[in-house]
């Protein structure tokens, strides 16, 4: 689940009423959305990405230079190294070992806000939590022989994006939608005294003393899509749904029977097409 009631609220502004529609009723449709929606057939929601960057080292540092992240500076010293302080080796590529052996180790407060992986003669930082947060952490240096990846982490990105960024997500936001709508109906009856909660179709006509008016429902609805009709973002949701796997448009490679490499999957047999057990 990576859609948020905040990225679900900017993509569907008419839900940013948060009497009408709190961001705990999104979560619970959320949660009920994630136990029905088969990923096997939509695909993965999206992921968020971690941000990265580097240092690469082409001479020795000397003594009192520093590696600085987000703020902690690791100083590099001639020997008798104490805390966040590195010993120069006898080479290169001795000294970066010592460099990752300090940071590895550390529980600064900062430097546990990376992950370390020697590359060569440098070192590979990655964000410790995946999204754009990690955007934000510092890299500095004052070693004549190194080069930063550039003054900060760069790359990451959170899960939930607006607009959504996969079909899962698409889907899993047109499913909140049409619930929450339905769940504001049973609000509604119960706050003027109606029993919430009972189940009504699509109203086909009305009559208003000598007036009435009527609707095309087969025109508006979909075909067999049974209560998802009852809303605009249900309807949205089952046109979507019954897309997921239906041809060359849909091409994840998921499906409940194995992975194809990558090939469209024509469907799962019977209905509704699109959910399997």
């Amino acid at each position: 689940m990576t859609v948020t009631p905040a990225s679900f609220r900017a993509d569907w502004p008419e839900f940013n009423d948060v009497a009408s529609y709190p961001d705990a009723a999104i979560n619970f449709w959320l949660a009920y959305g994630a136990k029905f929606q088969n990923q096997a057939v939509w695909g993965p929601p999206a992921a968020a990405a971690f941000a990265t960057g580097g240092v690469a080292f082409t001479a020795q540092p000397s003594a009192g230079q520093t590696l600085t992240l987000n703020g902690s500076a690791v100083q590099f010293v001639a020997s008798g190294a104490v805390g966040l302080q590195v010993n120069i080796g006898a080479s290169l590529p001795v000294t970066v070992a010592s460099l990752m052996a300090v940071l590895t180790a550390s529980l600064d407060v900062q430097l546990v806000k990376f992950k370390y992986v020697q590359a060569g003669n440098g070192v590979t930082f990655t964000a410790a939590t995946a999204g754009t947060a990690g955007n934000a952490l510092t890299l500095a240096t004052t070693v004549t022989g190194a080069a930063l990846t550039g003054a900060t982490l760069a790359g990451g990105t959170d899960a939930a994006n607006s607009p959504p960024a996969t079909e899962y997500d698409i889907g899993m936001e047109l499913l909140v939608a049409h619930y929450l709508v339905l769940n504001k109906k049973q609000i509604d009856a119960a706050a003027a005294g109606a029993p919430p909660g009972v189940a009504a179709g699509v109203v086909a006509s009305k009559a208003v003393g000598p007036a009435s008016t009527s609707f095309d429902t087969q025109l508006a609805g979909e075909p067999g899509a049974g209560h998802w009709n009852l809303t605009t973002y249900g309807q949205r949701y089952y046109r979507l749904a019954d897309m997921m796997g239906s041809g060359p448009q849909m091409s994840f490679g998921y499906s409940p029977y194995g992975t194809y490499g990558g090939a469209a999957w024509s469907g799962p047999p019977g209905w509704p097409g699109w959910f399997y057990w």
